[in-house]
């Protein structure tokens, strides 16, 4: 039991200590904090509308732990509305076609 201990506290070190040298090298102006701008240079996947969900502590930066966080997330997934959309499109177009015109009148032609 204290064999398995040591192996995983070894390797959450380990772990946090890769976390930490990715850290340094992605925050590129080393103000102890990585934004959203240099996340995107070692994870080009992070938007926007992704960055809060790491940035736990609302200060509009990345500290180590969250760091780990974000680079341990799995890509977000792809949005299915734009093949919705694209067949949606499609349905309109068709749609559109097969109704009848009306004229400046109101009556149909």
């Amino acid at each position: 039991m204290k064999r398995f201990t040591l192996v995983a506290a070894s390797a959450t070190l380990a772990a946090f200590a890769a976390s930490a040298g990715d850290f340094s090298a992605a925050d590129v102006n080393q103000d102890g904090v990585v934004s959203l701008l240099e996340l995107r240079d070692v994870k080009p996947d992070a938007t926007a509308a992704t960055f809060p969900l790491f940035d736990t502590d609302r200060s509009g930066a990345l500290d180590v732990e969250e760091f780990a966080a974000a680079i341990d997330a799995p890509p977000p997934p792809k949005p299915e509305f734009e093949e919705i959309e694209r067949e949606r499109a499609s349905t309109t177009a068709t749609t559109r076609r097969s109704q009848p015109t009306v004229s400046r009148r109101g009556y149909g032609s």
